[in-house]
């Protein structure tokens, strides 16, 4: 027992001083004893530890005001540690390798099509153009980004918008295919607002997340952390009914918010709302082309925009009486609704829920781009699960 105390000490420590180091706030290791109150001792041997393992780089002498020898400079060694994301779509597959100090090293898509199996096609990727991308990098683990619930009761990927079937093994399949390597499968809505929490400095602010896209999700995050972890378990607020009488969804409960306001039923939903011919001359409804239209001034793609505004403005409200947070983002490719949306949803949430809470609210669009939940998902594996003191393989984490 002592020995697990100990080990789990000097691992809490290296990554604490890992993060450090990452995060700029103190860069020698003179300034990381006094950040953590550790000996200087113990932070010289765990610093070394870290550079023998080459997760951190030694820059030498760096700037000092004092007189005397001036302290050696650390840093991440970011293009040598690689996390390997793959988030997987209705339509294509995302393969993205982030180097361990946040940035995108290498990015490919991948078309999908409902006769391509999403494991194999991660693996051919793995293989074929990860792997083989900088041989002489460390691929630290794998992170697949899902728009789903992650089960780890069931070990299953369940209430998804992919072409899955409910009772698959992909899980299992994984697990078996990627043996050389710790896989972690994470929520994309989860990736997304960890990303906007870690870029924004939003660490100090209790918030939720709002995604909006062909499904719709929502995470909370409490001071930095995702509330019940990042597998999509904690709300599925996509599949609140803001209309008990409306269409039927997937899930088998009818007016689901995703069921009325996805990009999916976009053009079955300007049809409801009395705006044919929106869309007409075009490959598919989009948010996108909605955005530019009712900007534009056209009247029917107004309407249609104002009536997705007040179904997620109740959504939202709902979601403020029960978590009261204080900021609410959306994000996902309903931005692409503009700034007419939000000005609508702010304008249609003033008259909705309990007026203490959503007065007080700020919402905003998120400030990130559409890679943020590749970026995400790699800092939320290295902040949760990696381990900088031993070897790590044949792993599954799950949210």
């Amino acid at each position: 027992m002592q020995t697990t105390n100990q080990q789990l000490i000097k691992s809490t420590n290296m990554k604490t001083l890992f993060f450090l180091i990452q995060n700029q706030k103190a860069c020698s290791r003179i300034a990381l004893a006094k950040a953590t109150h550790l000996s200087k001792a113990t932070v010289s041997a765990l610093v070394d530890e870290l550079i023998v393992r080459g997760y951190v780089l030694d820059c030498g002498a760096g700037i000092s005001t004092t007189t005397g020898r001036k302290p050696n400079t650390l840093t991440v060694n970011g293009e040598k540690n690689y996390v390997a994301v793959f988030q997987w779509h209705r339509t294509w597959l995302n393969a993205t390798l982030i180097g361990l100090s946040g940035n995108m090293i290498f990015e490919m898509r991948i078309s999908m099509d409902q006769n391509n199996d999403y494991v194999q096609m991660t693996v051919k990727a793995l293989h074929e153009d990860l792997e083989v991308y900088n041989p002489q990098a460390k691929i630290l683990g794998i992170c697949i980004v899902v728009p789903a619930i992650v089960d780890e009761v069931s070990r299953r990927i369940v209430s998804t918008v992919l072409e899955i079937d409910e009772n698959n093994d992909i899980l299992q399949q994984l697990c078996n295919q990627l043996a050389d390597y710790p896989v972690a499968v994470l929520n994309d809505t989860a990736c997304h607002a960890y990303a906007e929490c870690v870029s924004s400095d939003m660490r100090g602010v209790y918030h939720a997340y709002v995604n909006i896209g062909s499904g719709v999700g929502a995470v909370i995050l409490d001071h930095g952390h995702v509330f019940r972890a990042a597998n999509g378990m904690t709300t599925q607020f996509g599949h609140l009914s803001v209309d008990r009488n409306g269409p039927l969804c997937g899930c088998g409960n009818h007016g689901c918010l995703e069921r009325v306001i996805g990009e999916t039923y976009l053009y079955e939903r300007s049809l409801k709302e009395g705006c044919e011919g929106l869309f007409d001359g075009e490959k598919q409804a989009t948010f996108d082309l909605l955005g530019k239209l009712a900007a534009g001034g056209d009247e029917r793609a107004c309407r249609l925009l104002d009536a997705l505004a007040g179904d997620t403005a109740f959504a939202i409200s709902n979601l403020i009486n029960m978590f009261n947070p204080q900021e609410v983002i959306i994000g996902g490719r309903g931005m692409a609704l503009g700034a007419l949306y939000l000005d609508a949803v702010k304008r249609d949430l003033s008259h909705m829920g309990f007026p203490l809470f959503t007065r007080r609210i700020k919402l905003r669009f998120s400030s990130l781009s559409k890679f943020s939940a590749l970026k995400g998902a790699a800092r939320y594996y290295i902040d949760h699960y990696y381990s900088f003191d031993e070897e790590m393989q044949n792993t599954l984490f799950i949210g």
